[in-house]
């Protein structure tokens, strides 16, 4: 695992500051919000702890992570909990990965009203799933995942869904699932989002009818997983936390013409777009989440309301099961010798410039130790 911080990471958020600076980016107040906390990530404002190392003693300060969503500093820390905290909850059955693409008309819309659109998106995609365990008369278990980028950073929201390839009947017993029709997805997904949309945004910015959207623009695709949704976790957690590219392998900043490389892997191959500074920054921007925007949800027996459902079906794939406790996820690693470091204490903000003396530290963030998992 590489250590979270690199000087790219810094570096892009004194970017979009400067090309605020010159007018060359306008931000909404979300925006501002997120760069304003992303400002002082891993900086003594925000405090911190000293870790101790429990083989050689040696002691480190480490300030707090802002968890600002686009955060390229602290992000991919996040993006590893949710993969680990997914992968204690599914089942150790096959799954289906379902992706749902929606017609540009809606990106537009997206562009003005984000949480309108990926609310609907969710209501509509969730209630297709719904409709599907109903027809088999099971209880599903479904994890939504909402994205905003296609290649290259481009606007392109649609719905991920892990959906487990089977189910409980109403005797608690699993029966599989494992063929999907995508052509019956389609359609509803055709039939109702459109107004799931005008719901949601009260009809603003809707200038087409539904009927007059070319049939191809729906589309639902299906890759079917035995016995394990691991990888489908494992694909999605690369672009949550509002970072759509990896910060330390995938983005080149060309200082020298003013263009950025990014690097993105689809389908095992490597795809590479160089685009405007401004244009990734834009882009960069727009894929952060709204504050209040939710962007993953659990629904049936993966939803907390059906929490011994989940209880049940694990009992009947127990020894499938793969234990992970949560509280051993991770650990920060010694400088010295790689052994364990644990919280010895706070440090105290009223304290923080004997401390930043004390460990001859700048008011820049120190560099994160490597992040581990245990099991």
């Amino acid at each position: 695992m590489r250590a979270v911080l690199g000087c790219m990471s810094t570096q892009l958020i004194d970017d979009i500051q400067a090309a605020v600076r010159s007018g060359e980016l306008i931000l909404n107040s979300d925006q501002r919000r997120a760069l304003s906390n992303m400002q002082t990530c891993r900086t003594a404002e925000r405090g911190g702890k000293i870790l101790a190392c429990q083989d050689c003693g040696i002691k480190i300060p480490i300030y707090n992570p802002c968890n600002q969503r686009g955060c390229s500093i602290c992000y991919e820390k996040r993006q590893i909990e949710w993969k680990i905290k997914i992968l204690t909850r599914l089942v150790p059955v096959s799954h289906h990965h379902l992706v749902f693409s929606i017609p540009q008309i809606y990106t537009d819309i997206w562009l003005r009203n984000k949480k309108a659109v990926m609310d609907g998106l969710f209501a509509c995609v969730s209630n297709i799933i719904k409709e599907v365990g109903e027809s088999y008369s099971l209880n599903l278990g479904s994890v939504l995942v909402f994205q905003s980028q296609g290649r290259g950073m481009t606007y392109k929201p649609h719905m991920h869904c892990i959906l487990t390839a089977g189910g409980l009947d109403e005797n608690k017993n699993w029966i599989d699932v494992k063929t999907l029709k995508c052509t019956k997805l389609e359609k509803r997904l055709k039939e109702t989002l459109h107004n799931e949309i005008v719901k949601k945004t009260v009809g603003q910015f809707l200038t087409v009818d539904r009927h007059d959207i070319d049939e191809k623009e729906w589309r639902v695709y299906s890759t079917f997983h035995e016995k394990t949704g691991k990888w489908i976790a494992e694909y999605l957690s690369h672009s949550l936390a509002g970072v759509v590219i990896d910060m330390d392998e995938g983005y080149i900043d060309h200082k020298e013409n003013g263009t950025v490389e990014i690097k993105e892997s689809h389908n095992g191959k490597q795809i590479t777009t160089i685009l405007k500074k401004t244009t990734f920054l834009e882009r960069y921007l727009n894929h952060i989440p709204p504050a209040s925007a939710v962007t993953v949800r659990s629904y049936g027996f993966y939803s907390n309301k059906y929490k011994k459902d989940l209880e049940v079906a694990y009992k009947q794939f127990q020894d499938q099961n793969e234990d992970i406790e949560e509280s051993e996820m991770f650990y920060e690693r010694c400088p010295v010798c790689r052994g364990r470091m644990v919280v010895e204490s706070e440090i105290d903000i009223k304290k923080i410039e004997s401390i930043m003396k004390i460990y001859n530290l700048g008011n820049g963030p120190p560099k994160h130790r490597q992040i581990l998992r245990t099991a």
